[in-house]
C-alpha cells in the first residue's frame, strides 16, 4: 500500500526563540512524513519614520533581516541539512497574522504549524484587527 501524501507544503512561522526551535522539529518530522516542503517564516515590523529619518529605517531592515539569516542559516547547519526535506525561508516586513494569510495564499500551504507562544503573540499584541482562523484556506495546528 501506498502513503498518502496529505500535506505538500506546511508554513511554520518562528521568532527563532527556544520554543519555536522546540516545534520545528515536530513541523519536521510532519513535513518528513508528508514528503512536503516545509516554508519557515519570519515576520518583523517597522515603525514608520519621517522621510528624513529613511535611511536610519534602511539600516534597521538590513539589521534584522541579516540577524533572521544568521539565524536561519544556524537552522541549516544545526538542523534542517540533515532533514532530506526541501525547505525554505522567508523574512517578511508587516503583521505576523498578515505575512501567515499572504504566504498561505501565495504559496499554496497545506497546513499551518505555530507554536501556542507564537499564537499567544498574534492574539495578545492584537497583531492585526482580521481573525486570522477565518481568513485562512488551511488547517492550523497550534503545539503547546
Amino acid at each position: 500500500m501506498k502513503d498518502i501524501t496529505i500535506f505538500h507544503k506546511i508554513l511554520f512561522p518562528t521568532d527563532f526563540s527556544e520554543d519555536s526551535i522546540n516545534n520545528l522539529t515536530f513541523a519536521l518530522n510532519l513535513a518528513k512524513q508528508n514528503q512536503a516542503e516545509l516554508i519557515i517564516l519570519y515576520a518583523y515590523r517597522l515603525i514608520k519614520v519621517d522621510s528624513d529619518k529613511q535611511s536610519e529605517m534602511l539600516d534597521l531592515k538590513t539589521k534584522f533581516e541579516t540577524e533572521a539569516k544568521i539565524k536561519f542559516n544556524k537552522l541549516k547547519e544545526t538542523i534542517l541539512n540533515s532533514t532530506q526535506i526541501k525547505f525554505s525561508f522567508s523574512c517578511d516586513i508587516g503583521f505576523l497574522s498578515d505575512r501567515i494569510i499572504l504566504n498561505v495564499n501565495k504559496n499554496k500551504i497545506d497546513l499551518v504549524v505555530i507554536s501556542k507562544k507564537m499564537e499567544h503573540f498574534i492574539i495578545e499584541k492584537k497583531d492585526n484587527s482580521k481573525e486570522i482562523s477565518n481568513s485562512l484556506t488551511c488547517p492550523v495546528l497550534i503545539l503547546a
